[in-house]
């Protein structure tokens, strides 16, 4: 009997022991899973790269393969259109009026654009229509690029899942306007045109994919930073989406800037070319102090930010109702420019105003979207989530905790 309880007892105490090898082990998986990276805000928890997993590698290669292509792409694009842009006299004797104040170098004679020397047929290579086009369509996708880089690496290194989202939303974005521009002016014969659609129609989709699939199997750092309480998680992730749509607005708010100036600036007018600028950096600021408003958890500054958000909110508005109440104005400029029943290589007026207001619509859905998630993350202040995720300049997790 007593060799037995011995035995019994040697036992359990081998079970004990390996179960707290297994629980240390455990522990140790879990910490080779993030590093934490010293950057001058603080700490930063970031994932191991080594512990990616392979449909986020594969992702990571695809969304790398497409950005690098459409960045080259654009880049040669912005080089060749600033070379052709200067070929370009003004010509007084044109007939043509314009909205706007800008009058193009660049005009219609009477068998089509002319140069400087008074040879037709320049507009295949560029007028300053399709000049100032291209140029104005480069940027938009160089803009676009950078805000979708942004989202898929930074969703990958931390772990963000909305940030996946708004890859696969910036995704679709340079999509659109790929789609948009080659079918009004593919007929060209511009090879850039057609390897540029080719590439987001192949990639484009692939990536979207890929982004849903890699947001969908998320969810470990979070496990392992938060732990398994559904509250917590829950007013994580309600900060999370605030942040990505914070960014994602002000991605709507430089486009429409940007989108704006198509066309010889006749979408925008004088106190915009100054006051959006403005209204951009304003807005940036806003954004950096609703980031710190919800990791801070500062009721005071979360107050003075319902207010600081508004002229966001104001300008798509009125971004909205300028672009509707010159909506005929547009299809008349459209229909002057008409020559000899065929128009020159013109602007799609209806098509740029119709762009930009899809985005201010989705800009004001996007400042609307910050009130409803900035009044949930304050019902959240005073939690705990502030101590199992402290901000970056403060000291870490396991300190807060002992």
């Amino acid at each position: 009997m007593v060799t037995r309880e011995r035995e019994t007892t040697s036992l359990l105490a081998h079970s004990v022991q390996d179960n707290f090898r297994g629980l240390i082990n455990t522990e140790e998986e879990e910490r080779s899973h993030t590093l934490a990276k010293k950057t001058v805000f603080g700490e930063l928890e970031v994932r191991n790269v080594k512990r990616l997993r392979w449909v986020e590698w594969v992702f990571i290669i695809m969304a790398t393969v497409t950005l690098l292509g459409l960045l080259g792409i654009s880049i040669e694009r912005l080089v060749s259109v600033h070379n052709s842009f200067y070929n370009f006299t003004d010509s007084s004797d044109s007939g043509v009026t314009y909205l706007g104040s800008f009058q193009p170098i660049g005009v219609p004679g009477e068998y089509g654009w002319t140069d400087s020397v008074g040879n037709n047929d320049t507009a295949s290579d560029c007028n300053i229509w399709t000049c100032l086009n291209n140029y104005i369509f480069a940027i938009l996708l160089l803009v676009n690029i950078g805000f979708s880089a942004v989202y898929c690496y930074d969703g990958i290194l931390r772990e963000r899942p909305f940030e996946m989202i708004g890859f696969a939303v910036g995704i679709f974005i340079i999509m659109v306007y790929v789609i948009v521009d080659y079918s009004l002016e593919g007929n060209q014969g511009d090879i850039y045109r057609l390897v540029r659609l080719v590439l987001v129609i192949v990639l484009g989709p692939q990536n979207i994919v890929l982004a849903f699939v890699v947001q969908y199997r998320m969810g470990y750092l979070v496990l392992n930073t938060i732990g398994s309480n559904q509250s917590l998680t829950r007013a994580y992730h309600s900060r999370s989406l605030l942040i990505i749509i914070q960014r994602f607005n002000l991605q709507i708010l430089v486009n429409v800037l940007v989108l704006s100036w198509a066309k010889a600036g006749q979408f925008i007018t004088l106190w915009e070319k100054v006051g959006v600028p403005i209204l951009l950096v304003y807005m940036m600021v806003v954004s950096y102090l609703g980031w710190v408003t919800v990791v801070w958890e500062l009721m005071p500054l979360s107050v003075a930010w319902f207010f600081l958000v508004t002229p966001g909110m104001g300008f798509y508005v009125y971004k909205i109702a300028n672009v509707a109440v010159q909506w005929k104005q547009y299809e008349k400029e459209y229909t002057e420019y008409y020559l000899n029943g065929n128009p020159p290589d013109v602007a799609y007026f209806i098509i740029d105003a119709s762009l930009i207001l899809v985005l201010c619509a989705c800009g004001l859905l996007c400042v609307m979207s910050t009130y409803i998630l900035m009044m949930i993350s304050t019902r959240n202040f005073g939690k705990g989530l502030k101590t199992r995720l402290p901000p970056p300049c403060c000291k870490n997790r396991e300190h807060e905790l002992n």
